[in-house]
């Protein structure tokens, strides 16, 4: 996230390990990261951190691949917590076009975004109607569609509701709950998994599970 003006942004290199990366383009700006929540759940420009609240989720984003070049899986905050994916473009100052993860309910947060070496799937925790979340899964397409938003894999994830009253208090975050940012998914063939943190018996665990998913 550039501080100076709000925005996440990715930029890339023509280097390969173990040459020392150099970056001679433009960074490409993906999108600003909205009016973030405080501590005290207000969204606030001088004060707010978090896409969410109670849970602590800054915003940030990821590079996955994609099937002609890169793409980027990042959060922001609009009237709540959004997650957002695009073709980053190798000549910058094209713009970008993102498209939104689906949920349901609409109103509910999705946040924290995760994703490993598989390029089908990404996945994020997403808050119901009562305040809990689940974490749940989205499958990527070859062909980002403009018009369209992502779909949910059902079932997949946690598919038990997760409550953030379980999260652990950290001392550098007053007000905030963290469930640990530990997710990752991966795929082979027509098989995919994921990892997270879960809250089901009220303390932070990692649970797995499996989804097929298209090859």
């Amino acid at each position: 996230m550039d501080a100076r003006d709000n925005n996440l942004k990715v930029r890339t290199s023509a280097d390969l390990f173990p040459n020392s990366l150099t970056f001679n383009n433009f960074p490409v700006t993906l999108g600003g990261t909205g009016t973030l929540l405080n501590n005290k759940g207000v969204a606030s420009k001088a004060t707010g951190i978090s896409t969410t609240y109670p849970i602590l989720s800054e915003p940030y984003a990821l590079v996955i691949a994609g099937p002609a070049g890169i793409r980027a899986v990042w959060q922001t905050r609009g009237s709540n917590s959004n997650i957002l994916i695009a073709d980053v473009p190798k000549f910058p100052p094209k713009k970008i076009v993102p498209i939104e993860f689906q949920h349901s309910p609409t109103t509910g947060d999705v946040f924290l975004p995760g994703n490993g070496q598989c390029d089908r799937l990404v996945g994020a925790y997403a808050s119901e109607s009562d305040g809990k979340f689940e974490y749940r899964l989205w499958t990527v397409p070859q062909i980002l569609d403009n018009a369209s938003p992502l779909a949910q894999i059902a079932p997949g994830g946690s598919t038990v509701p997760l409550d953030p009253k379980a999260g652990d208090a950290d001392p550098r975050f007053i007000g905030f709950k963290r469930i640990g940012d530990y997710t990752n998914v991966g795929c082979s063939g027509s098989l995919g998994w994921a990892v997270w943190t879960d809250l089901r018996d009220n303390v932070p665990a990692i649970y797995g599970g499996l989804v097929s998913v298209a090859p």
